[in-house]
C-alpha cells in the first residue's frame, strides 16, 4: 500500500468559507471527513467531478462511510459568481447547481459559465441577473468572503486539492489516490477498536 501524507504547512492553519459557500454530500457523523477545494476554471477539477465523484459516492458517501465537502477556490470569476448562486440555496439545491455547472461547462469557453449559472438559478427560481455586473459583485458578501479567504497565506493552491480528518494531501486526488488514502484510514480506525 501507498504512503501517503500530509503537504507540509497545511493542518487547519487557514479559515475555510463559511458553509454557505460548500456543497456537502452524505452524513456529517460520517467518520471521515473530506473537503475537496475545487475551481470551476479548473479542467481536472471539473473531469475528478464528472467522471471519478460518482465512484466515490457509491463507495463511500452512500454508505455512510463519508462526508465529502466541496469547498470552492474563488481566484477566478466563474467560481466567485457561482458562490453568489450558493448563497440562496439549500444543499440539494447547491448539489444540482454543482452536478449541472460541471456537466455543462466546457473548460475551453468559460466565458459561458456565468450564462449556465444564470440558466440554472433561473431553473431554481432563484433568477440572478446581475451576475455578470462587476461592480455588483463587488459589493456581495461572496466577494468579501472571497477576499478574506484568498488574503490567507495557507490556502490551498494546487487544485484540486484533498483535506481528510483535518490533513491537506499533496497527491493528486485521482480515484486511485483517494482509495488508498480512505481505505488507509478505514484500516487504521478498526485497529484502533
Amino acid at each position: 500500500v501507498a504512503s501517503f501524507s500530509p503537504a507540509k504547512g497545511f493542518t487547519e492553519t487557514f479559515q475555510k468559507l463559511p458553509s454557505t459557500y460548500t456543497i456537502s454530500y452524505g452524513d456529517p457523523q460520517a467518520p471521515i471527513h473530506v473537503v475537496e477545494y475545487f475551481s470551476f476554471s479548473c479542467p481536472q477539477c471539473l473531469d475528478l467531478l464528472k467522471k471519478e465523484f460518482p465512484h466515490v459516492q457509491e463507495k463511500y458517501i452512500n454508505p455512510g462511510k463519508v462526508y465529502w465537502s466541496f469547498h470552492p477556490d474563488p481566484a477566478d470569476l466563474l467560481t466567485l459568481q457561482a458562490m453568489i448562486c450558493l448563497e440562496s440555496l439549500s444543499e440539494g439545491d447547491k448539489q444540482l447547481l454543482l452536478e449541472e455547472t460541471a456537466r455543462h461547462l466546457k473548460p475551453h469557453s468559460l466565458v459561458k459559465g456565468c450564462f449556465l449559472l444564470q440558466e440554472i438559478m433561473k431553473g431554481l427560481g432563484k433568477p440572478l441577473p446581475d451576475l455578470y455586473d462587476l461592480k455588483w459583485i463587488e459589493k456581495t458578501q461572496a466577494f468579501q468572503k472571497a477576499y478574506t479567504y484568498l488574503s490567507q497565506k495557507e490556502v490551498p493552491s494546487d487544485l484540486p486539492t484533498v483535506e481528510i480528518n483535518g490533513k491537506v494531501y499533496k497527491e493528486f486526488p485521482s480515484l486511485k489516490v483517494i482509495d488508498q488514502i480512505l481505505i488507509g484510514l478505514q484500516n487504521s480506525t478498526i485497529e484502533r477498536r
